[in-house]
């Protein structure tokens, strides 16, 4: 039989979050936030710093909804961290934070729920620049895509998708691994409805921080001449799946030649041809890409058995080849999303309307690039922390530690109490701090 006895000491069972609390606090992230989002009041005992970093170091913890934080307040006894009970932090999110939703009607009548949120998108570009994670001097490769968030929450803009769920619709840019814009859309909505006017959104606030971006990439949603006409006076490289229309059908079964090329452990064909979209007098290139058809049937346009898919740029440097491979290199945002919904909670939303829980998005974003910013330094200090580490692995590595706060000699030091790890495992944590 198990054998138990109990002991008087208050142990915080994630001692490693002490680390993480004291390079956000010395890089000057409580202060950058409160100098974009204000002060709450002088008798308000919690600042908005203090809820969204409750909220961030609550989820590197382990918490998965907010009541998790009412435990984790005892424990986490960092003199440096200043906890708000779950009610105050969903009050200062729901009230505070959030702002209202705009209903966009198209022109076929139908109406559809938007939430932008400029301050905490504004905010989150603020904090990748404030960490260096992103930089003026240099021109970077956008990313745009819309999710589907499945979840069942109140309101009306939470509704079937095109994926036959109920859930949320949002629309995202990346640049590599960091969220640069997100903006909450209802489930009903078409990616391609206002497409153009979400990145217009996006670019402005780049602009106003002179984020410069070179490249962008999007799915079929961005195949719009609004979005090509943008990408095209600003200079940017586009590359966009475009869809098949009964001309580029015809210009694919002009193809006489089709060059093999291997990307990864993938065999593509690869042919391209100058095109004019949209019914214009502008022609852009269009890379196709086939492979074979698994089933084995033969194609209704051209009669062969394989799939085809198209990419329209204006890149005239680039080999078709290349142009596939940097097309598909997009690919990597799937991981981005897997991140979010796992690591930090976009599968496991808290609240119950849209607006409310858009700004979770946001605020957990900006955790996002936190967390960036935290492996960076901790893989560079110590040997058990790699720059590829997700959320479980970090946790169980670095935030797993026993200790206590202790007053020594008149100011407050970090015991640590877990003898399973010897002296120079140990002397790698004290690295890290």
């Amino acid at each position: 039989m198990l054998k138990l006895r109990t002991s008087g000491k208050e142990i915080n069972p994630h001692s490693g979050v002490s680390f993480c609390i004291d390079v956000i606090e010395e890089a000057g992230i409580p202060t950058l936030l409160t100098k974009t989002l204000g002060a709450r009041g002088r008798r308000s005992k919690y600042q908005y710093s203090d809820a969204i970093l409750s909220i961030i170091y609550g989820i590197v913890c382990g918490a998965t909804r907010l009541s998790d934080l009412k435990g984790l307040k005892k424990k986490l006894d960092d003199p440096n961290l200043n906890i708000p009970s779950p009610d105050i932090i969903s009050d200062i999110v729901r009230l505070e934070l959030s702002e209202e939703n705009e209903i966009i009607t198209s022109d076929s009548d139908n109406s559809y729920g938007f939430n932008m949120n400029k301050k905490l998108n504004g905010l989150m570009l603020d904090t990748a620049l404030h960490l260096d994670l992103l930089d003026t001097e240099e021109s970077y490769t956008l990313d745009y895509d819309n999710t589907v968030l499945f979840c069942d929450k109140h309101g009306k803009f939470c509704n079937w998708t095109y994926k036959k769920s109920r859930g949320y619709t949002p629309g995202v840019s990346w640049i590599g691994q960091i969220p640069v814009y997100i903006e909450g859309r209802a489930g009903n909505a078409p990616p391609k409805f206002k497409l153009m006017e979400t990145v217009s959104r996006n670019f402005d606030l780049m602009d106003e921080r002179g984020i410069q971006i070179g490249r962008f990439r999007s799915d079929a949603a961005g195949y719009q001449k609004s979005v090509v006409d943008f990408m095209e006076d600003r200079g940017i490289d586009f590359f966009i799946r475009a869809n098949h229309s009964k001309a580029m059908w015809e210009k694919i079964n002009q193809v006489e030649e089709w060059k093999r090329v291997r990307i990864g452990f993938v065999e593509f064909d690869v042919a391209g041809f100058q095109f004019k979209p949209f019914g214009g007098d502008k022609e852009y290139r269009i890379m196709v890409s086939r492979l074979p058809n698994e089933t084995g049937e033969n194609h209704s346009k051209t009669g062969e058995p394989f799939v085809y898919r198209c990419v329209i740029t204006n890149n005239i440097r680039m080999s078709d080849a290349e142009v596939l491979k940097f097309y598909n290199d997009r690919g990597a945002i799937e991981k981005n999303y897997d991140m979010m919904g796992n690591d930090f909670l976009w599968k496991n939303l808290p609240f119950s309307y849209m607006n409310e829980n858009q700004t979770f998005m946001l605020i957990t974003g900006i955790g996002a690039i936190l967390y960036r910013f935290l492996i960076d330094i901790f893989a560079a200090r110590v040997d058990f922390v790699n720059e590829t580490d997700r959320m479980k692995a970090f946790r169980l590595n670095f935030i797993s530690l026993a200790g206590e706060w202790i007053e020594e000699n008149g100011e407050m030091v970090l015991l640590i109490h877990d003898m399973s790890r010897d002296d120079s495992m140990l002397g790698e944590y004290a690295k890290a701090g």
